[in-house]
């Protein structure tokens, strides 16, 4: 409870926050000396003392991520705050609600408007320096202002888009004494945005027509479903849809690994099942993913290039940085977003689509990650070996926090096979070395006390190692498997891809060495197991499991272990690097990739030989071309097509464009490639010219011929040493206009049966906008409205367009009153109607157009 007369500012922040959290995580600093003695004080909260700020910082994460809930840091003042940067960093890219504390300087000695760079011993403007990764930082100057200050803190972290919050409070700040009952709080309801629920409900409504016509929908799932506090409603989304649910890393421990649904975790370091279920969606729903370069494999335009795409998202930033083609964006909480959806289940049209999910499952069995030749006996172990050994000996309740940097990440999220109930999680994000330790220190204590496994790195293991000392102190049971591979394997890995093998500070050889782990934990107290051979793995992952309280498990491998499967690059002449498509990992499959891929293929020769040929090999071929728009193929419609160098032989490209056209399915792609005239024209290869060559396209005819004949261009670009354009399509959809003129001739007898109202024709419209002089126009109110008011000077004392009625200012209500005023004003229409009745006669009826109605204002009564 918090005391109604007078206490200590320390007193009463931390027993306020002692309602918030149950631990705090801290580092005892001459700066903040009265929050740690309020803190010592406090019964309702328990503190950690860690050894380093970045690993208080670090813990706050885990703890946040794991209670999605706030996690909370104490520091002093100068290095204390720039020690945890790091950690707010983490929590601010993978949206983390946390709350940093730093004690300041006494207010007296701040260097704040004084040119200067330091005055009080130990300072540093930690907030400027946070600003840009935290959702709020202010030091505090003023005591009376700490409960405003704190309670928007909190809330702005736990609300909208998480993240990091920072209170900055100067030590004689820390001492001053309040009056809790005299202090102002936060109103929230200041800063909130309110849903436009019309606008989602008509998005939501689009979103459902297409996943009906869908054949082969999935949802990709990610972290902002969980932090938007929607799982329950997530789960009753997937048993509704029935689609193939592909999740970020972030959401790795949604489902179960075998859960009929669940077809793994796309990216470039991926399942290989998992992108070909994405790549060969034709309708994706993404909720709660910000889509970063890893989930995409750095090439947007590739990204589910079949599929027509929907994102919801709550940060309207991450879905202006998409470079790629939606069907919608949609701005709301997942939470928001899912309530509103499910509303709408009627709409949710019954279809048959097993055959899909069937394919999925095929996919998901015929391409593990897993394969059998990481289990022989061969000296060192497979990385890929311990985690199928961690996921299948770990409990339904245990809790596993990997390392964010390196393949101790990389691997694990790649390979782990969840059990329902487990809680999997890091900070990839930043993917900084030196998380390991201090994050499953903040996650063990979150969960109060279960059974914590952490995958580290051993160059990552060196970063915080002092944290083994909490975890000795607290008697922690976190099982620390080491990876050893002596040094920086992915360093060496990218050394060998792209730089000739020069090794430089990744091993002994070039400069780095490091301690023995076996040695390190001897050192610190803790017990410790080494494992350096397959045939010993079972055992001793089982021996390190059933210990009690912390173990620390070295694990010599392979020194150059491979991640495969993965996405790869290729570097260009001008050193930039071009990625491979998401469906195409390496290692690469036989290029029979369609087969591969489950695609049934059919072909089309004109060939009589050919087409005995291929029918002979057991392929789909049938004989003839299509050379007009009527033409019809046997097995039509087709969900996918390619066309090679083959356009440029054609009389007229166009009809067998619109003939291809017509042969395949909505939303159906395409892989058009014709000989690349730039490329002739730049290097003056005229000898290119062959006379069976009807038709020669630069890259703006190519693309202009595929637009003006039904396709939407995902890619166009120059391949085979630049002698071909190769161009990604999807066929456009038809548009159907059929619903506006509906539209129109509603609002028309809405507007009309409104205006009998007013047999005097004493009414107004307010606004001479786009929308407002199209409807206008539309809906033929020549002679029927008075004038039109806007009070944007320079469209007042002109005509509206097509209607030839009168814009004038607002003055125009006094001296030439009228009865009602149509509201035409689009998102300013709520506004506009507070104008009239605050500054006009309050008699006046008023109605605002909102999506093709009219809604008729009860002001009136209101007044």
């Amino acid at each position: 409870m918090l005391k109604k007369q007078g206490m200590k500012l320390s007193d009463y922040l931390i027993r306020r926050l002692a309602q918030e959290v149950s631990h705090i995580f801290m580092l005892a600093g001459g700066g903040c000396m009265h929050l740690v003695d309020s803190v010592g004080r406090c019964e309702n909260i328990k503190y950690i003392c860690n050894l380093h700020e970045q690993a208080c910082a670090i813990a706050a994460d885990a703890y946040g991520q794991y209670t999605n809930n706030l996690g909370v840091a104490l520091v002093t003042t100068g290095p204390g705050g720039t020690n945890a940067v790091t950690g707010v960093a983490a929590a601010w890219i993978d949206s983390t609600p946390t709350l940093f504390l730093s004690g300041q300087v006494k207010r007296s000695d701040l260097m704040i408007n004084r040119g200067v760079r330091q005055m009080g011993f130990q300072e540093a403007d930690i907030v400027n320096i946070v600003r840009p990764i935290t959702k709020y930082a202010v030091t505090v100057l003023e005591p009376d202002s700490i409960r405003y200050h704190l309670e928007k803190a909190i809330h702005l972290a736990k609300s909208g888009r998480p993240g990091p919050v920072w209170l900055d409070i100067p030590l004689d700040v820390q001492a001053a004494q309040v009056n809790p009952e005299k202090m102002t709080g936060y109103d929230r309801k200041k800063d909130e945005v309110p849903l436009d629920k019309a606008g989602l409900k008509n998005k939501i409504r689009e979103v459902i027509r297409s996943f009906n016509q869908s054949k082969r929908p999935v949802i990709l799932a990610g972290n902002g479903i969980r932090l938007g506090k929607a799982l329950d409603l997530f789960y009753d989304l997937t048993d509704l849809l029935q689609a193939p649910v592909l999740t970020t890393w972030k959401a790795i421990d949604y489902f179960d690994q075998n859960h009929p649904l669940f077809m793994g975790r796309p990216g470039a370091t991926a399942q290989r099942y998992a992108n070909f279920t994405q790549q060969n969606a034709d309708w994706l729903l993404v909720l709660g993913a910000r889509l970063d370069l890893g989930q995409t494999a750095y090439n947007h335009r590739n990204f589910a290039k079949s599929a027509k795409i929907y994102i919801v998202e709550i940060d309207q930033a991450e879905l202006d940085k998409l470079d790629m083609s939606l069907g919608g964006s949609i701005c709301v909480s997942v939470r928001e977003f899912l309530q509103e959806f499910l509303k709408q289940k009627q709409f949710i049209q019954p279809k048959d689509r097993s055959g899909w999910l069937d394919r999925c499952h095929q996919w998901k069995t015929k391409y593990p990650v897993i394969l059998p030749e990481y289990f022989q006996d061969r000296p060192g172990v497979n990385t890929y070996a311990l985690i199928e050994t961690l996921a299948k000996q770990m409990d339904v309740g245990d809790l596993l926090i990997p390392g964010s940097s390196g393949a101790c990440s990389e691997l694990t999220m790649q390979a782990f096979k969840v059990k329902k109930g487990m809680r999997v999680f890091n900070s990839p994000g930043l993917g900084s070395m030196g998380f390991g330790i201090p994050a499953s220190i903040g996650g063990c204590i979150a969960s109060g006390g279960r059974r914590t496994v952490c995958i580290d790195g051993d160059g990552g293991f060196q970063m915080n190692i002092q944290e083994l000392e909490t975890v000795k102190r607290l008697k922690l049971p976190i099982k620390l498997f080491v990876l050893n591979n002596a040094g920086y394997g992915s360093i060496r890995a990218t050394q060998n891809g792209y730089f000739a093998g020069r090794y430089v500070g990744s091993d002994p050889s070039s400069g780095l060495t490091l301690p023995s782990t076996v040695k390190i934990a001897r050192a610190y107290g803790i017990p410790s197991v080494s494992i350096s051979h397959r045939k010993h793995l079972d055992e001793k992952v089982a021996q390190v499991l059933t210990m009690a309280g912390p173990v620390i498990c070295d694990v010599k491998i392979c020194p150059n272990q491979v991640v495969a499967p993965r996405i790869s690059s290729i570097q260009k002449e001008d050193g930039t690097m071009e990625s491979r498509p998401m469906e195409d990992l390496w290692p690469f499959l036989d290029r029979a990739i369609m087969a591969q891929c489950g695609a049934d293929a059919y072909g089309i020769e004109y060939s009589e030989d050919s087409v005995a040929y291929c029918t002979k090999n057991g392929l789909k071929v049938a004989r003839g071309f299509i050379q007009s728009a009527a033409d019809g193929l046997a097995d039509a419609p087709f969900d996918a097509f390619f066309i090679l160098n083959f356009l440029e032989h054609l009389p007229d490209p166009s009809l067998t464009i619109r003939g291809i056209i017509n042969n395949i399915s909505s939303g159906a792609v395409g892989l058009v490639e014709v000989p690349n005239f730039d490329m002739i024209l730049r290097n003056r290869l005229f000898s290119e010219f062959i006379s069976d060559h009807l038709f020669y396209f630069t890259r703006d005819t190519l693309c202009t011929t595929l637009q003006l004949n039904g396709f939407e261009i995902i890619e166009c670009h120059e391949v085979w040493h630049d002698y071909i354009l190769s161009a990604v399509v999807r066929k456009r959809e038809r548009l159907y206009l059929s619903n506006f003129d509906e539209c129109r001739d509603k609002l028309k007898r809405e507007i009309e049966a409104y205006l009998h109202c007013y047999p005097a024709k004493k009414v107004a419209v307010w606004g001479a906008g786009h929308q407002a002089l199209a409807v206008i126009a539309l809906t033929g109110l020549t002679g029927k409205i008075r004038y039109v008011v806007d009070s944007a000077p320079f469209k007042q004392d002109k005509y509206t367009p097509a209607t030839h009625i009168p814009i004038v200012s607002p003055d125009a209500l006094v001296s030439d009153p009228v009865d009602a005023i149509i509201i035409m004003a689009a998102s300013y229409s709520d506004e506009v109607a507070d104008i009239i009745h605050r500054r006009f006669d309050k008699r006046i009826d008023v109605s605002i157009l909102r999506d093709y109605r009219l809604e008729k204002l009860d002001i009136k009564k209101e007044i």
